[in-house]
């Protein structure tokens, strides 16, 4: 039987469980897919209502925007450490 290959279709992902959560703003489930060509990042929180009631909070990022913005703190924070040495 011969190999599947995986072939990503627009607007529909996997979702992952977060294995390296460690706090609480951490998602609980994330992926990235395309959408209309676009690359987007999906994180999921599971919450529940005082009342015990169960629901979901979605966020859905560009990628590329999410990745610069990661980009762009980290290199602030080794330009701080880099200042403290002076």
């Amino acid at each position: 039987m011969a190999k599947k290959t995986y072939k990503e279709i627009d607007g529909l992902g996997n979702i992952w469980s977060n294995q390296y959560k460690t706090e609480d703003k951490h998602p609980d489930f994330s992926a990235t897919m395309t959408y209309d060509g676009k690359p987007l990042q999906v994180a999921i929180w599971l919450n529940t209502t005082k009342t015990g009631k169960a629901y979901a909070t979605v966020s859905l990022k560009d990628a590329l925007g999410a990745e610069l913005e990661r980009t762009e703190k980290r290199l602030e924070e080794l330009h701080n450490i880099a200042n403290l040495g002076k």
